[in-house]
């Protein structure tokens, strides 16, 4: 069923495609059912002088660079800062660093915490959503 909410029934949309000589992003057109697009956002709290920092900032420019992440839908806070502490205690996250997925409003999707960092490809797959 095609959207009532929209005047447009295909929107265009980009996603990996796998091809010899490495992954591109291909355009693809689908058909506008009804439904949200819902834009999830990312919020890092970390120590910027801690022991994970350097692993941290590599994964936010990896993150930046191989996924177009911007800061529309990026956050980073000092875990340490009145924010920082403000956010983890509303959170409940109790270690750092903590990477969480917030839906556009702040309600919470899902977040890592501690030592080992996620896949970028899996933080990645929650940015963007399809919600019925």
């Amino acid at each position: 069923m095609i959207c009532p909410c929209s005047t447009v029934p295909y929107f265009c949309h980009t996603t990996p495609a796998a091809l010899p000589f490495g992954i591109h992003y291909a355009f693809v057109w689908t058909l506008n059912v009804c439904g949200k697009l819902e834009v999830m956002k990312l919020l890092v709290l970390y120590r910027p002088n801690s022991e994970f920092a350097r692993g941290v900032e590599e994964f936010l420019r990896d993150l930046r660079e191989v996924y177009s992440v911007d800061d529309r839908h990026l956050r980073v806070v000092d875990y340490d800062s009145p924010e920082g502490t403000a956010v983890a205690s509303m959170y409940d996250i109790m270690n750092q660093p903590a990477i969480m997925v917030t839906d556009d409003d702040g309600g919470y999707v899902k977040h890592w915490e501690g030592a080992s960092l996620p896949l970028q490809e899996e933080v990645a797959g929650y940015l963007h959503s399809y919600q019925d």
